[in-house]
């Protein structure tokens, strides 16, 4: 089993997962209002078939998403990382925050950290995200992380497909923009 590292900010840990995650996972992933764009009515099975997925995504790739939690008191509050299963149109940083922490700046603060480990510590070239056209709370937090739109990217999930925009940030506009150019 891979070793997830543990990255911390000022206000969130993005760490390893753990079946006591479940609970909390599945009030997040099924909630249709979080999920409208990355999922099609998800169902407590679908959430368990989905979290594995993400855990596993680290023995087979050697990175993921991690689990984000609170540090003022350990409350999972969503996952961010990296996602590039079989077939999947590029390596992507994803995230999804429960909808109880919203607005907050959790999403920008934790994203950034895992596209500073990606850059820094796995050397990835490009990351990219993929965005629903209507979601404009995740094109500005694309855009606080200095990914900038590019091609529209239809992505078959299952029996849906999901129109996207591909939000990209390169290697050297992520080390241009950490060094205030």
């Amino acid at each position: 089993m891979t070793n997830i590292p543990i990255l911390q900010t000022e206000r969130l840990r993005l760490r390893g997962w753990g079946e006591a995650d479940f609970d909390a996972y599945a009030e997040i992933f099924c909630d249709p209002e979080t999920t409208r764009f990355i999922s099609k009515l998800p169902t407590r099975q679908d959430a368990w078939r989905n979290m594995a997925m993400v855990v596993g995504h680290w023995d087979l790739r050697g990175y993921g998403a991690w689990a984000v939690e609170r540090l003022s008191d350990g409350v999972l509050i969503g996952r961010i990382g990296f996602w590039n299963p079989q077939d999947w149109p590029a390596l992507e940083l994803i995230w999804a925050i429960g909808k109880a922490y919203w607005r907050k700046g959790y999403a920008t603060e934790a994203a950034r950290a895992a596209l500073d480990y990606g850059f820094e510590s796995l050397r990835f070239p490009l990351v990219t995200s993929h965005i629903d056209p209507e979601n404009f709370p995740s094109q500005a937090v694309a855009r606080r992380l200095g990914q900038r739109p590019g091609s529209k990217v239809e992505i078959p999930l299952g029996n849906a497909i999901f129109h996207t925009v591909a939000w990209e940030i390169s290697r050297e506009d992520w080390v241009r923009n950490a060094a205030g150019a």
